[in-house]
């Protein structure tokens, strides 16, 4: 299971105790919008590194907006706990950036 740990005041990522990454200021995560039944729905695609966050959105974005969905991307310092909780239950994603929209959930500076 993915977790993400505060270490020396910087990310880092674990898979299961293993080390995937350390020591990086920010993440980044990557969702889609759709409509669903008449109502938005976001869904976490991809997070961790903002390189591989981005290489994955170039090489996706023209495919998601054909099927009508949008691809985004929000790059930030975020509270580990809702970051965990975005990464590890299916479905928050979408609760994750209602509260993004109404700043519950703060990008720390």
């Amino acid at each position: 299971m993915y977790e993400y740990r505060i270490e020396n005041k910087k990310y880092s990522l674990y898979n299961n105790n293993k080390l995937i990454f350390k020591d990086k200021e920010e993440i980044s995560l990557l969702f889609s919008k759709e409509l669903l039944k008449e109502k938005e729905e976001f869904i976490l695609h991809k997070h961790g590194l903002e390189e591989n966050v981005e290489c994955f959105f170039e090489k996706n974005h023209h495919f998601f907006n054909i099927i009508g969905s949008e691809l985004f991307v929000i790059k930030g310092r975020f509270h580990i706990d809702e970051l965990n909780k975005l990464i590890s239950t299916s479905g928050y994603a979408t609760f994750f950036i209602c509260k993004f929209k109404n700043n519950e959930i703060i990008v720390i500076n």
